[in-house]
């Protein structure tokens, strides 16, 4: 948490399901709030479909 913070980013982002896990955990034990998002759902979300 120490390292996130330092950076200053207020997103993180993790290709490990495990790693995230973590981080949701951590987050909400020591009411932290930085944004956590999964690369497979920011990959997923920027895809625009042709009609």
């Amino acid at each position: 948490m120490e390292q996130v913070e330092t950076t200053g980013a207020n997103t993180i982002l993790s290709i490990c399901s495990n790693c995230r896990q973590s981080f949701n955990y951590s987050a909400s034990h020591h009411d932290w709030d930085p944004q956590i998002e999964s690369l497979l759902e920011l990959v997923a979300n920027g895809i625009v479909e042709d009609d």
